[in-house]
């Protein structure tokens, strides 16, 4: 059995420029097995020309209002890929999110532990390449042995790991690129809004960020997080803790940079 399965869920990543083929790339880096369920044709395409060895696509729909929202669907997904992984322990990423290359695992020493749950360190971008934000993802437990109990949780695919286990707090850093509306502004926008849709046909509007629906609707069709989570600061009477950014980005992160920073609009 191998090591490391990496599993990702993707759906229209061309469409919103997220970098999903860097996203393959860097897990590729670590893992013994790079396992998508790809729910449709172009960002199957597109993976399909990365040639990576390494890579398992499983056709999968996304979830539709009908279907109670992206949440049910994205777990039983999970779910799905964690099932479908050759490996002994499995990581869940999101299609906007690179491993870093200087990342450790340390799994050898999690199975003599008898430690079977991980967690992984989040670097979450706003706006730009430059600053950095706190966001929901920071406590997520996405690394699970296999056979392991629980179950996956939210959007984010966290899983709830079982009251008494112990979770590992690992040395493997993710960098979280879906807030980076650089050059991606009315794709952002219109994510924004079908998410804003899903909730709101799902009866779970009020879990939605209210300064996110004002700000659309004042601008329809473009978006800035800066300004989104400097006013949902404001509004809330909190103190903006985005912050510049003094790291590196992963080396697979370059040319996608590039492009973004040279297209905004």
């Amino acid at each position: 059995m191998n090591p490391l399965t990496v599993g990702f869920i993707m759906f229209e990543c061309e469409r919103i420029r997220y970098p999903f083929r860097e996203a393959v790339r860097s897990a590729a880096y670590h893992a013994d097995e790079v396992l998508v369920a790809v729910c449709d044709e172009e960002t199957k395409a597109s993976l399909l020309e990365l040639d990576e060895p390494k890579l398992r696509l499983l056709d999968a729909e996304w979830p539709t209002a009908k279907d109670g929202g992206t949440e049910r669907v994205q777990q039983r997904l999970a779910t799905r890929l964690l099932d479908e992984c050759k490996s002994e322990w499995f990581f869940y990423g999101n299609a906007d999110e690179c491993l870093a290359e200087w990342s450790l695992w340390s799994l050898d020493v999690l199975r003599e532990e008898r430690i079977h749950y991980g967690r992984a360190l989040y670097q979450h971008f706003l706006g730009d390449f430059d600053t950095t934000f706190p966001f929901i993802y920071d406590r997520v437990v996405r690394l699970i042995r296999k056979g392991a109990k629980g179950q996956w949780t939210n959007d984010a695919c966290s899983w709830v790991v079982p009251e008494g286990e112990r979770v590992a707090d690992l040395p493997v850093l993710v960098n979280h690129y879906g807030k980076v509306s650089l050059g991606r502004e009315r794709e952002a926008a219109q994510k924004e809004m079908e998410f804003f849709d899903l909730y709101r046909n799902s009866g779970t509007i009020a879990e939605y960020d209210p300064a996110t629906i004002a700000l659309l609707q004042e601008r329809p069709g473009w978006l800035d997080y800066k300004q989104q989570v400097k006013r949902k600061c404001e509004l809330e009477g909190k103190p903006d803790e985005s912050k510049p950014f003094r790291g590196r980005h992963p080396q697979v992160m370059q040319a996608y940079m590039e492009r973004m920073t040279g297209h905004v609009g």
